[in-house]
C-alpha cells in the first residue's frame, strides 16, 4: 500500500509540474517561480522573505513576482504587511483537483492476508 501510495504521490507531482510548465509559458513567468508556485499547489504558505532568501532576489523584484502571480490568479495573498503570506489561488487549485482527481484507488496487495490473521487469533 505505501509503495502505491508513493507512485500516486509520484505521478500527481508529474501533472502538477507539467501544469506549472504550462502556467509559466502561457503568462511568460520567470523560471524562478515555479517551485515556490508548486509549494502553493501542494498547501504551503508562500512569504515574500523566504522567496528572497530562496530565489536570491532582491525585495523589489520578489514583491513584483508575486504581486503578478496574484493578478493573475495563481496566488491568493492573506494578511496584511508584516504578516502577509500567499495560498494557491484559484488557477493553482484547478491544476491541484486535477492532478487528484485522476487518482486510481489503492489496491489491497494481500487481500487474504487480514482474513489468515484473524483465523491465528483464533
Amino acid at each position: 500500500m505505501q509503495a502505491q501510495t508513493i507512485r500516486r504521490r509520484f505521478h500527481e507531482a508529474v501533472r502538477i509540474w507539467a501544469a506549472l510548465e504550462d502556467a509559466l509559458r502561457e503568462h511568460e513567468l520567470p523560471d524562478r517561480t515555479a517551485d515556490e508556485l508548486y509549494d502553493a499547489v501542494i498547501g504551503f504558505r508562500i512569504r515574500r522573505s523566504t522567496y528572497v532568501k530562496r530565489c536570491g532576489v532582491e525585495q523589489r523584484t520578489a514583491s513584483r513576482d508575486l504581486a503578478r502571480l496574484t493578478d493573475l490568479g495563481l496566488l491568493r495573498p492573506v494578511g496584511e504587511t508584516r504578516g502577509r503570506h500567499y495560498v494557491a489561488g484559484p488557477q493553482l487549485r484547478r491544476i491541484r483537483e486535477s492532478a487528484v482527481s485522476s487518482r486510481t484507488p489503492l489496491v489491497d496487495p494481500y487481500p487474504q492476508l487480514r482474513a489468515e490473521l484473524g483465523q491465528l487469533r483464533t
